[in-house]
């Protein structure tokens, strides 16, 4: 297997970066990435090509949504991390994208920077442990 390209990289590092709660659109995370495609986003993430466990619910359409078959993992993630969203039960929920959305203070870490030592957010107390231990 190759090594993954920067552009995947970048997208990753965006991705494992958003704080629980939160979401990006796949046009705020191409943007970040310095990339011109929401849709390369999607397919970055979609293929992984860098293996890293990401947060991949916390990535969304314009419309807060995500494809048919990922949303009722989703919706469930959401729900444990407090995500607001918007409609309720097994019908149209999307992300409530006027509350949700996460506005990077700071940029997107370098690698070796938090999140996580490897860049991908491996480390992130947040991401598996809600109390960080």
């Amino acid at each position: 297997m190759t090594a993954p390209g920067e552009l995947a990289v970048r997208v990753a590092r965006i991705v494992a970066a958003i704080p629980a709660g939160h979401v990006l659109t796949y046009g705020d995370v191409a943007e970040l990435a310095e990339c011109r495609s929401a849709r390369l986003v999607g397919t970055l993430m979609a293929r992984n090509p860098t293996g890293a466990d990401l947060p991949w619910w916390r990535v969304v359409t314009a419309q807060g949504t995500l494809p048919p078959h990922l949303r009722p993992e989703a919706r469930e993630r959401w729900r444990d991390e407090g995500t607001p969203v918007r409609g309720s039960g097994d019908g149209d929920v999307r992300v409530d994208l006027a509350r949700a959305r996460w506005t990077p203070e700071d940029g997107v870490p370098e690698p070796g920077q938090d999140p996580g030592a490897d860049g991908l957010g491996a480390d992130r107390p947040d991401r598996d442990d809600p109390d960080g231990s």
